[in-house]
C-alpha cells in the first residue's frame, strides 16, 4: 500500500492537458467528464474543488460533471466543501468490505448542505467491483485493505492517520487482512444505465 500524499488528484490535470492539445479543444474543454472507481472514484470527488483545480488545472478547462463508483471516501481534506458546482453522481454497495459506504453518506451530505447537485445511489448487498465481469458472482476473497481506516489531511498538507497521527502504513491496526469483490450483474446494469441517463442530461444542457 503506498500513499503519496494527495497527488493522486494529479491524474485529472492529464485528462486537461491531453483535451488542450486536441483540433477541436474549444468545444471539447467543456465538454468532458471525470469517473473514477474506488480510489478513482475518490479523484472524482476532489476533482471538483477548487482548490485542486487552483493547483493543477488550467485556467480554461472545466470538467462538466462528475461520477463515482464505489468511491474511497475514507478522505478529510482541507477545503472539500468548495466545490465548482458540476453534478455529482456517486455509486455504492452497501455491503462492500473494501470501501466503506459511510463515509461517501457524510461526505455526499456535506457537499449537499452547500447547495451541490449530488447524489449516492446505495445498492442493497453490493460489494466492491460489483461492476467487473471477470470477477465471479460468487465472490472471491482479497486483501488487504485501508478501507476501514480514516485519513485527514494535516496542515502541512500530508495525508495522516486519524488514528495514529501518523502517515498510513500497512501495519496500521485499521488495516484490514482481507475482504470481499463480487460481480452483480443486475448492480451493474442498473449503473451503467444510470450513468448514462446522467450524461446524457448533462450534455444536452448549455454550459
Amino acid at each position: 500500500m503506498q500513499h503519496e500524499g494527495l497527488d493522486w488528484v494529479y491524474g485529472s490535470r492529464n485528462v486537461r492537458l491531453a483535451l488542450m492539445l486536441a483540433p477541436v479543444r474549444e468545444a471539447l474543454l467543456t465538454l468532458c467528464f471525470i469517473g473514477g472507481w474506488s480510489q478513482g472514484g475518490a479523484v472524482s470527488l476532489y476533482a471538483g474543488m477548487r482548490r485542486f483545480q487552483a493547483m493543477y488545472g488550467p485556467a480554461n478547462g472545466a470538467f462538466v460533471a462528475y461520477v463515482g463508483i464505489y468511491a474511497a471516501c475514507n478522505f478529510t481534506v482541507l477545503g472539500e466543501t468548495q466545490h465548482d458546482g458540476r453534478p455529482m453522481r456517486m455509486f455504492h454497495g452497501t455491503a462492500d468490505t473494501q470501501a466503506l459506504i459511510g463515509p461517501c453518506r457524510d461526505d455526499v451530505a456535506r457537499l449537499q448542505q452547500t447547495g451541490l447537485d449530488i447524489t449516492l445511489t446505495e445498492l442493497p448487498d453490493v460489494h466492491h467491483r460489483y461492476d467487473d465481469p471477470e470477477i465471479p458472482t460468487t465472490g472471491i476473497t482479497v486483501g488487504p485493505s485501508s478501507g476501514h481506516c480514516t485519513f485527514l489531511e494535516s496542515p502541512n498538507h500530508q495525508l495522516v492517520n486519524e488514528e495514529t497521527g501518523q502517515a498510513p502504513t500497512d501495519a496500521d491496526p485499521c488495516v484490514v487482512p482481507t475482504g470481499v469483490f463480487q460481480y452483480n450483474l443486475s448492480a451493474h446494469l442498473a449503473t451503467r444505465q444510470a450513468v448514462l441517463t446522467f450524461l446524457r442530461d448533462v450534455f444536452a444542457s448549455p454550459h
